[in-house]
């Protein structure tokens, strides 16, 4: 195996630690600081007999008050360390300018999604649980990002969430800070359900159609009233967007059955010139624009164009997966004459992404952009 080396740290690793900077005791001399049999702050603890295997593995050590800190926030360098330690015996410390250099270096070889790669500051950042979901799903040798990659661990048991009997992107949280006990359970988790070896991600972003069947969890929260009409069943989506705006396309052609991934004709048959929603290109710093030209027929009865607000609802979840909610109510109070003129022509921010309305007597037209 390939053997990566460095430099001596051990005096700045004593440094660190004096001014509480370090977080473990020689973290990262596999071998040196032994696993401790027990700590005194982990019995009970629901990750009890996870954090002793891994201390007993050297993929991470307690500190020398006989603590483990199970609930203490984890840097991107730790778990990047945390990972690599785990299958990678190869990769030693013997002395070099920073104890985290061995592990960004093989992490950059294998294009791992890790900041510090870059720029060594980002690597003392609390992780999210949103970055280990991409992290451990590039050691599989994917290219997820986002909900995509929440979706990848779920679907292969590579992440539990915080409700393994429902498992939902929501349920996993995915904006907390991972702490050190999620950190060894998600390496038990790689260890035991993933490949043998690391693997490298791809240059390229995998594709969403290939991913499990994993909700978002927010499906309940909004309540459509419109009746469609009883033979027709409304799709769901199961993707999230991607950057890509032909990508996109195909999965709303695939997933939502819009004409060519572009018109929704909510009369049926293949006439575009029908379609009552068009969802384009939105050209600089937006990755579509959705227009409406039609939003219900009847409030008392099912009608052909009550079709388009459960529509309108699965796109704005496409491209807005935890706020589409509010996006949803704003168009549905302007159809039904309601003001929204605090949200026309005024950009907002949704999901980390700018949000810009554009009305006029005949549509209303709805730019996402870019995150």
């Amino acid at each position: 195996m390939k053997r990566i080396k460095i430099t001596s740290f051990i005096s700045l690793a004593v440094f660190l630690f004096c001014f509480g900077i370090l977080p473990f005791t020689s973290p990262f001399e596999k071998g040196q600081a032994a696993a401790a049999t027990t700590f005194t702050d982990i019995r009970g603890h629901w990750a009890e007999g996870t954090i002793l295997w891994a201390t007993e593995q050297g993929i991470v050590n307690g500190f020398t008050d006989g603590t483990f800190k199970p609930n203490q926030r984890v840097t991107e360098a730790q778990f990047l360390a945390m990972v690599i330690r785990a299958y990678r015996s190869d990769v030693v410390v013997q002395g070099a300018s920073h104890w985290t250099d061995p592990f960004y270096q093989l992490g950059g070889e294998l294009n791992y999604p890790v900041s510090g790669t870059t720029d060594s500051e980002k690597r003392n950042e609390y992780l999210l649980r949103v970055q280990v979901a991409e992290l451990i799903a590039a050691t599989q040798g994917v290219n997820y990002h986002q909900n995509d990659a929440i979706k990848y661990v779920l679907g292969y048991n590579l992440a539990k969430g915080t409700n393994p009997n429902h498992k939902t992107v929501l349920s996993y949280q995915g904006s907390k800070s991972l702490t050190r006990a999620e950190a060894v359970t998600f390496i038990e988790n790689l260890v035991l359900e993933g490949k043998d070896e690391l693997a490298a991600r791809p240059a390229v972003a995998s594709d969403p159609n290939l991913l499990p069947n994993i909700p978002i969890g927010n499906e309940e929260q909004l309540t459509i009233s419109y009746q469609a009409p009883n033979n027709w069943t409304a799709p769901v989506i199961q993707a999230t967007a991607t950057e890509d705006y032909n990508r996109n396309k195909e999965v709303l052609e695939k997933e939502l059955h819009l004409l060519r991934g572009i018109y929704f004709n909510p009369y049926g048959g293949s006439q575009i010139e029908r379609a009552e929603v068009v969802v384009e290109a939105g050209g600089d710093s937006y990755i579509a624009q959705i227009t409406f030209y039609n939003w219900y027929g009847s409030h008392t009865g099912a009608h052909q164009l009550n079709k388009i607000p459960y529509i309108a609802k699965e796109l704005f979840k496409f491209y807005l997966p935890y706020e589409h909610g509010n996006l949803y109510t704003i168009i549905d109070n302007h159809f039904n004459k309601e003001d929204i003129s605090t949200y026309v022509n005024k950009p907002m921010e949704l999901d980390g992404r700018q949000i810009h309305i554009v009305t006029s007597p005949f549509s209303v037209s709805v730019r996402i952009g870019t995150k």
